[in-house]
């Protein structure tokens, strides 16, 4: 019981994150945000410090700045 209920924030907070990228209707999906969460959690799962995680901001950036 305690180890299903340690897993409601996070399961929370996916879902939370998931709507807000796809929005309504999914209808607001961007892929440059899709790119920065990714690498955001990756550099999460590289066990990055999380100051330097926060580098999918730097990796969305980046990328609109390409693609406009």
């Amino acid at each position: 019981m305690l180890r299903l209920t340690a897993l409601t924030a996070p399961v929370l907070l996916a879902g939370l994150i998931v709507t807000e990228l796809g929005g309504e209707h999914w209808q607001a999906l961007d892929w440059t945000k899709l790119l920065g969460v990714g690498a955001a959690d990756g550099l999460c799962l590289a066990k990055v410090p999380m100051l330097l995680a926060v580098g999918g901001i730097v990796v969305t950036a980046l990328i609109r700045l390409i693609a406009q």
